[in-house]
């Protein structure tokens, strides 16, 4: 979906101006900018457009793993570590209870079961705040790989000379997209 999106967009850089396209100079100097330029039109990056449709194709999946069954996992996670934690300091409380020379000890467990019980309230959330960072992490990735592996479509289109060189920029770089550069 991305590729067959990713030609229309690089097709729509070379289009007439009058049908959204760029200008000759400012192709040029976007192209010689591995596909970041910022002009008198304005900022232009061909990367960035590249990746959209990857990104518009992730949200909806990602959202709907990462906002709503991650935290229900986790959630759930930690409520059933607290349940078997419970079960073990109840089975350590009885066992204690039949041993004399080690129910003096007992307090000490039923402290570090309440440090643990929260520890494992909280996990959920300390997880989901590394996994958001991740998230967001991995999402800029993709512009930097889109830009390197289009770098030689762009050198060839900033080597393009003529009077259709517009053209010739445009079939290099649709080319460049079909052959499964990206």
């Amino acid at each position: 979906m991305a590729i067959d999106s990713a030609i229309g967009t690089c097709e729509g850089w070379g289009a007439l101006q009058s049908s959204g396209g760029l200008c000759w100079p400012t192709y040029k100097a976007t192209v010689r900018r591995n596909g970041a330029y910022k002009g008198s039109g304005g900022a232009r990056d061909f990367n960035a457009e590249l990746v959209e449709p990857i990104s518009r194709y992730l949200a909806s999946g990602w959202e709907r793993v990462f906002q709503r069954r991650l935290p229900a996992i986790l959630s759930e996670f930690a409520t059933a570590s607290q349940g078997h934690l419970e079960t073990f300091h109840q089975a350590a409380l009885q066992h204690a209870r039949e041993r004399p020379a080690i129910a003096a000890k007992s307090f000490l467990l039923a402290s570090q079961i309440r440090t643990h019980k929260h520890t494992l309230q909280d996990l959920p959330d300390l997880v989901m705040a590394t996994v958001t960072d991740l998230q967001r992490e991995a999402s800029r990735v993709s512009e930097p790989i889109i830009r390197q592996a289009m770098t030689n479509a762009y050198e060839l289109c900033a080597a393009e000379r003529g009077t259709a060189s517009l053209v010739i920029a445009r079939s290099v770089a649709r080319r460049m997209l079909t052959m499964g550069v990206m």
